[in-house]
């Protein structure tokens, strides 16, 4: 008799891509399924997948990445610099 586990429930995993075009910037989210909260560093934020975001001062700012799903939370953050 064998028994099959299949184990979806993972903690997640938190990645992320952007490209820079001017002061807008284009985030490609490579994180495992969950729910997501970015913060944009400049007191904005958004909890859609893969979002835009135009900065309206140049500088560098702390852009994150929140992941939670059902065994946790991961967060990873990035340096992103507009207009230097």
């Amino acid at each position: 008799r064998m028994v099959s586990v299949n184990n979806n429930n993972q903690m997640p995993s938190a990645n992320f891509a952007f490209t820079i075009n001017g002061m807008n910037v284009v985030f490609t989210n490579q994180s495992t399924p969950g729910s997501y909260q970015w913060t944009f560093g400049d007191q904005a934020n958004s909890t859609q997948n893969n979002p835009n975001h135009t900065y309206l001062t140049t500088g560098t700012f702390n852009v994150c990445l929140k992941v939670t799903n059902s065994c946790g939370a991961k967060e990873i953050c990035k340096e992103v610099t507009i207009g230097t």
